[in-house]
């Protein structure tokens, strides 16, 4: 799903899930001094990567492949800023209806495909506590489309971390 105006405004605004691993130096594109241009100046740059235009033409395939394995009912693209910290918010790509769960929808390239052989990468776990500790879930599902010798539809639970999620608060 692409981008709206507000969502752009709202990224501007908070801080998100992707600017964590950014903001700790675990991001593999971002540091902590891209984040703060982008909350102060704020960025020029609307159009979409090819990788995050191929992201959001494959995240409701990943959203419904992740719910009907998991046997979830899910309502994608919500919004949601912590109660306790209100400086945090995260855009979830889906959430659950019925339990305190969401689904992150990840497509990996070859180049990055072996820093998820034993799963998410730290990044992306630390992206998924952000999301935890906004929305008070007590997981996150990463349904990722990785491509390696040939596509892998896979899936990984993050649960909960209070510690981590202590630290990065």
């Amino acid at each position: 799903m692409t981008i709206t105006a507000r969502q752009r405004a709202n990224r501007r605004r908070y801080l998100g899930s992707s600017d964590a691993p950014a903001i700790v130096g675990l991001s593999p594109w971002r540091g902590p001094r891209d984040v703060w241009i982008e909350k102060v100046f704020g960025t020029d740059d609307d159009a979409p990567s090819e990788a995050m235009d191929t992201g959001n033409r494959l995240e409701r395939a990943l959203i419904d492949y992740a719910a009907e394995r998991l046997r979830l009912r899910v309502v994608a693209n919500q919004f949601r800023v912590s109660p306790v910290a209100p400086m945090l918010a995260a855009h979830l790509d889906a959430l659950a209806r019925d339990r305190p769960e969401a689904i992150e929808a990840k497509v990996v390239g070859g180049g990055q495909a072996e820093a998820w052989r034993d799963g998410p990468p730290d990044y992306v776990q630390l992206q998924c506590q952000h999301q935890a500790a906004v929305a008070g879930l007590e997981r996150v599902w990463v349904a990722a489309l990785v491509c390696r010798v040939s596509l892998a539809w896979e899936l990984f639970e993050v649960p909960r971390d209070d510690a981590l999620i202590t630290e990065l608060v």
